[in-house]
């Protein structure tokens, strides 16, 4: 039986071959980033798609404004009306001065 030792490796060859490995990795991590980050971009949006959110927005405040600052039916069948937002305050106000306190008799 012929029992060869192993020939050992440089030290210089072990300490380049991790290094290249490592570089390997960070380079092969630094490449899916960029993949991911350039599929994930969102479109940009364009001029027209804009004017179409403004005047969107500009229509839902309108609506908004229209709702909290006239009376209207909120359910016609069940008598439910609404009121301007300045006018239930004051009768809120008005009811809860109205009110007598509660007080307890211990």
């Amino acid at each position: 039986m012929n029992k060869q030792s192993p020939t050992p490796e440089p030290a210089g060859l072990s300490l380049s071959l991790s290094s290249l490995s490592i570089f390997g990795l960070v380079i092969s991590f630094l490449l899916v980033v960029i993949i991911l980050v350039a599929v994930n971009r969102p479109v940009p949006v364009g001029d027209q798609v804009s004017d179409k959110r403004d005047n969107t927005l500009r229509e839902v405040r309108s609506w908004h404004e229209e709702i909290l600052t006239t009376y209207g039916w909120v359910d016609r069948s069940a008598g439910i009306v609404r009121v301007p937002i300045d006018r239930a305050m004051e009768l809120t106000i008005k009811e809860m001065s109205d009110e007598q306190p509660v007080t307890s008799s211990l």
